[in-house]
């Protein structure tokens, strides 16, 4: 039986105040602080977020909102190769 690995990521953000827009005030991917404002290269709004990860083959699995900001979690299906990579990227760091 085929055992399914999955990779996750964490995606924290906040609205500009008058975020007609979409545009982020602050955007934190897997704990990186990301700022749009100075790197252009970066998205900017809700939709060229969903967008991006939707094309790298992200799929939406939960979305909770709090004073704090706005929460989601992707997932998408991964290898034991990139498992492994990952594994090992992690030992060398420590």
């Amino acid at each position: 039986m085929a055992h399914h690995i999955w990779e996750y990521l964490s995606v924290r953000f906040s609205f500009k105040t008058r975020a007609r827009y979409q545009e982020f005030s602050y955007l934190i991917v897997d704990g990186d602080t990301l700022r749009p404002e100075w790197d252009e290269s970066l998205v900017a709004t809700l939709p060229e977020l969903l967008n991006s990860v939707g094309r790298d083959g992200w799929e939406l699995v939960t979305h909770a909102t709090t004073s704090a900001g706005h929460y989601m979690h992707f997932k998408r299906q991964g290898s034991v190769e990139k498992l492994e990579a990952n594994q090992e990227a992690q030992n060398i760091k420590e």
